[in-house]
């Protein structure tokens, strides 16, 4: 084999590699106290924002920063919720409340918010200003929707 075939095997080398990369993202699971209630939060796969951490908040505390395809399970406070996601590429911020109830299960999906991307998309930094201000506490980049069990 030439010096050149072999340069140009070491060039491709990289190129060949990135096939074998995967997207797989290991669930974060957190004990839950006695006493306390749990949280399941997805986020499934998705080509918008997918280079994009979902940054989770329960009460104000920072719980996870969630990955495409990324899971968290840990526990919240017993009482009042308040769960926001938020990003740094966007402005705004999505949130849900609900009354935790001691030792119950409570599942949520985290999923880019099309109608942000939209506004971006055709008015560009306007549309997603006016779409942060219209949406207020149901803006941003993700949407949070509970899931049935």
């Amino acid at each position: 084999m030439g010096l050149k075939m072999r340069a140009i095997l070491l060039l491709l080398m990289p190129v060949v590699l990135t096939a074998c990369v995967t997207s797989d993202v290991a669930p974060t699971v957190v004990p839950v106290a006695r006493g306390q209630a749990s949280v399941t939060i997805n986020r499934p796969d998705a080509y918008y924002a997918s280079a994009v951490p979902a940054e989770l908040d329960v009460n104000g505390a920072r719980i996870t920063s969630l990955a495409s395809g990324g899971s968290y399970t840990g526990p919240i406070p017993s009482g009042p919720v308040t769960l926001s996601t938020t990003s740094w590429s966007s402005p705004g911020r999505y949130t849900v409340r609900f009354n935790a109830e001691p030792g119950r299960r409570y599942a949520f999906e985290v999923a880019p918010r099309n109608e942000q991307m939209a506004a971006t998309f055709v008015f560009g930094v306007v549309g997603l200003a006016a779409d942060t201000v219209a949406h207020d506490e149901t803006s941003g980049a993700f949407k949070i929707t509970a899931v049935a069990k």
